[in-house]
């Protein structure tokens, strides 16, 4: 959680950038931690766990524009570090359209609590997280000859974020998440070894679906087995959901401010053009 110490901290580093040659500026604190349990054959194999805070701060200098990044928020540490971000930032060349939003598109409050946190994050513990991955192992180990090996994982995290922006802007964000996962590999034919996982994740972890999770990675792994070469033609190609993404994200990236601002774009100037076909 953002203390009220650190968010003090924040408005003092956007008011110290504003009146050290800044003409508007854009502050964000975040703080976290998450934690993964990464076992193989029902064995732990390797646990990590971490915290951070960190300042993010956006320039704008001189039709310049500048963004810095920092894990240290003592005062002192942060007067030299936007000082520098300054002086850093004149050396850019002149970014005319870059800018913080306008205003009156922020958003003003009132709207329903997304519920994005679970408030029983702190209260899971370690044996119940491990727990969770040997069982998703358990669950096909040993009950085919053709495994190879099984690794399974439980991880989670939870994130907290506090922006301010000079021309008005005030918020908070903070979400959890919590994730299972399995990866089966399998004795193919010849040298083949065939792996496929499946996962399942949640904002909470009441929520969590925690069975069958090895048992379908288990299933689709035997998809795998006994694929052959066909001549090359024209199919009709079945995409597996999960990597759906890959067909459209092209698409999507295309349609970032920054492709678009660098001209690296194939959607660069075709507002109103059809670019794909129908079917």
């Amino acid at each position: 959680m953002i203390s009220d110490s650190n968010k003090k901290l924040a408005q003092w580093a956007m008011d110290f950038a504003l009146k050290n040659g800044c003409q508007a500026a854009r502050v964000n604190l975040n703080s976290g931690s998450n934690s993964s349990f990464e076992l193989r054959d029902a064995k732990m194999d390797k646990l990590q766990q971490a915290s951070e805070n960190g300042l993010s701060i956006t320039l704008f200098v001189n039709n310049r524009y500048g963004s810095f990044s920092t894990n240290r928020l003592d005062k002192k540490e942060l007067e030299r570090f936007i000082t520098n971000g300054i002086e850093s930032t004149k050396y850019l060349a002149e970014d005319a359209f870059r800018s913080l939003p306008d205003s009156s598109r922020y958003y003003k409050g009132g709207a329903p609590d997304l519920q994005m946190l679970d408030g029983k994050f702190d209260s899971v513990q370690p044996d119940e997280k491990v727990g969770l991955a040997r069982a998703i192992a358990e669950e096909v180990y040993g009950t085919d000859k053709r495994i190879i090996s099984v690794e399974s994982s439980y991880s989670d995290g939870v994130n907290f974020g506090y922006l301010l922006a000079s021309n008005g802007f005030e918020g908070e964000t903070q979400n959890s998440w919590y994730s299972l996962s399995a990866s089966v590999s399998v004795k193919g034919e010849g040298e083949a070894r065939p792996s496929s996982y499946w996962y399942e994740s949640s904002l909470f972890f009441d929520k969590l679906i925690r069975n069958d999770i090895g048992k379908k990675a288990f299933e689709r792994v035997l998809r795998k087995l006994g694929q052959t070469k066909v001549k090359s033609g024209k199919y009709t190609m079945v995409v597996d959901p999960l990597n759906s993404g890959r067909l459209v994200s092209p698409m999507i990236q295309a349609l970032y401010g920054s492709a678009l601002q660098q001209k690296n774009s194939f959607m660069l100037n075709k507002l109103g053009t059809q670019v794909l076909p129908l079917r």
